[in-house]
């Protein structure tokens, strides 16, 4: 006997061992992939940390900074005021008095 079926065409039906490997393939790569971009966030996730932490000591290290160098001005400032300046030659002025400007003033919009 001689076969008739035409055999040209392939057949559509998938069996149910092959439907099982290709989910378990499907599935098993998915993971894989899931998992790097879980590893990746978490990456992201533990720099974005570091830089975060190192941020706010850099902000801590500069108030310090700036505490230590009010407190030296005002210590400073401090010493000028309590010093006597007859000490060192000065006197203290017998008469304040301003002067007083009795020109124009000049500005760019004058003609």
């Amino acid at each position: 006997m001689r076969n008739t079926h035409n055999t040209q065409y392939v057949s559509s039906y998938v069996s149910a061992a092959d439907y099982w490997q290709l989910l378990y393939t499907v599935l098993l790569r998915a993971t894989i992939v899931m998992l790097f971009i879980y590893i990746g966030l978490l990456a992201f996730v533990m720099s974005y940390g570091v830089v975060s932490m190192r941020s706010a000591q850099m902000v801590q290290d500069t108030r310090a900074r700036i505490g230590t160098l009010e407190t030296s001005y005002l210590n400073k400032i401090s010493e000028i005021n309590d010093m006597q300046p007859q000490r060192f030659g000065f006197e203290k002025p017998v008469h304040i008095g301003y002067v007083v400007d009795t020109r124009p003033a000049v500005s760019i919009r004058t003609p």
